[in-house]
């Protein structure tokens, strides 16, 4: 008998070195997601942040240099991966039916993702086509009434309606802005004691970066505008065309030909090198960290250069070999027609651009590619 126990001690010992599983401490090891309710009842599931990139690339990278992204990390060295009470507060969705199982099964999903404060983002991430107008999507919002000349008509002066539609829609799909409760859940008096919310959210806060220009930079007669900066985040800066040139002759000898490396000539010609709305499309980075601010002090940037599609260019330069090819956003080598529609669409909009057809208009500016 006792021989029997042992050896049932010793076989159960031995299936928990190869088949690891997590140690219950009670009901409190699954988050309430109270905050997602609404989105569960709608039957949204969590996707992962690989998932968020390719449409909020700036807000991914900033989540990166956070402390959320590697909260895992924080685990693992402390040999508590396998601890429920601990693993709810650094995974995505652990208990919900879509979140973190384990890490062989969901290993996508460790670290607290865009998705452990948005909510679920299936459901945000699947376009909806609308095909036809209606008058009773826009007076949802609008009061038609006081536009007398074109009454419903809406789609005559914003034949884009359906993007601005899909987008108004999507985001009632996930949390936009999420509460200081979705937060409490895990920064609670138990396991966060000195927590100081305010502090804490500027230390996570993001947003597409806007350049904080400074006043030193104003110049007469230079229509340079101050806009609000996000909080200080370190981010890939703008190192202008003539830089990438040096490893990519033949792109940018490509690149030299096409209007894009006109673009802002078009502007001088109509006396439009100072309008801010023109400029973000007919230059690189303009309102941006490290963007095009005036062709004074950043004329390397006075174009739609390379990093108007690729992204901005210093991790790249400074990054080893292996690392060259994520150190790219945008339009990418491994992926050149993901990024695509999202990086061109940009600026060639329907009002914009009308004619504008990418498939056409993509092999008058196609370079390296066989």
């Amino acid at each position: 008998m006792f021989l029997k126990k042992n050896i049932l001690v010793i076989t159960l010992s031995l299936l928990s070195l190869f088949f690891p599983y997590y140690t219950m401490g009670g009901g409190n090891d699954k988050l309430q997601f109270k905050a997602f309710e609404e989105l569960f009842f709608k039957n949204a599931s969590f996707v992962g942040s690989k998932t968020c990139f390719p449409c909020h690339q700036e807000e991914y990278l900033q989540w990166e240099k956070s402390r959320h992204s590697k909260a895992f990390l924080s685990l693992t060295s402390r040999g508590k991966e396998y601890e429920s009470k601990c693993v709810i507060c650094h995974v995505l969705g652990f208990g919900s039916e879509s979140g973190f199982k384990n890490i062989k099964e969901t290993p996508t999903l460790t670290n607290v993702q865009c998705e452990s404060c948005h909510g679920p983002g299936s459901l945000h991430i699947v376009w909806k086509d609308v095909k036809t107008f209606s008058e009773k999507i826009c007076a949802e919002c609008h009061d038609l009434s006081l536009n007398k000349e074109k009454g419903s008509q809406c789609d005559e002066c914003h034949p884009d309606f359906a993007k601005h539609i899909n987008k108004i829609q999507r985001n009632k799909t996930i949390l936009k802005t999420p509460s200081k409760e979705v937060c409490l859940e895990c920064h609670n008096e138990e396991n966060d004691r000195n927590f100081n919310f305010s502090m804490k959210l500027k230390s996570i806060y993001h947003m597409p970066i806007l350049a904080q220009i400074d006043e030193e930079l104003r110049k007469e007669n230079k229509n340079v505008v101050l806009l609000k900066s996000a909080p200080e985040t370190k981010m890939s800066s703008y190192v202008g065309d003539k830089v990438c040139r040096d490893c990519h002759k033949n792109e940018y000898n490509s690149w030299s030909k096409t209007g894009h490396a006109k673009s802002f000539e078009t502007l001088v010609k109509t006396n439009e090198e100072k309008t801010v709305r023109c400029l973000r499309c007919h230059t690189t980075g303009y309102g941006k960290a490290s963007g095009f601010i005036d062709e004074e002090n950043t004329p390397y940037l006075k174009e739609v250069g390379c990093e108007s599609c690729h992204g901005p260019g210093r991790d790249h330069l400074d990054a080893s070999p292996d690392k060259k090819l994520s150190s790219l956003t945008g339009i990418t080598k491994d992926c050149p027609t993901c990024g695509m529609p999202r990086t061109c669409k940009r600026c060639h909009t329907i009002r914009q651009d009308p004619d504008f057809n990418i498939d056409k208009d993509l092999e008058l500016i196609k370079h390296g590619v066989k």
